[in-house]
């Protein structure tokens, strides 16, 4: 299937994963987080999982996406991040 001509995003088996249905299919997208957080509040058995991200660090950035949480929020307010840095986070 690969080199079949189409783009990225026209197949799915590549980048949809029924273990993780609120991720987004690319890195440059923004994830589902909004409805994760509703089907989080119907559903009282449903937690969510996140991690605060502080350091501005390609490996860290990765260490902490390795663990799977269901999202990682990073501190831009008080972590000094370059624009450069926060791409690559993202």
């Amino acid at each position: 299937m690969e080199g079949n001509g189409k783009a990225f995003t026209e197949q799915p088996h590549f980048h949809q994963n029924t273990q993780t249905p609120y991720r987004a299919a690319l890195l440059g997208h923004p994830a589902n987080a909004r409805q994760a957080l509703e089907d989080a509040k119907k559903d009282v058995t449903k937690t969510l999982l996140g991690v605060a991200h502080g350091i501005p660090s390609v490996f860290v950035t990765k260490l902490l996406a390795s663990a799977r949480p269901d999202f990682i929020w990073i501190d831009l307010e008080h972590a000094m991040f370059n624009r450069l840095q926060i791409w690559d986070a993202v």
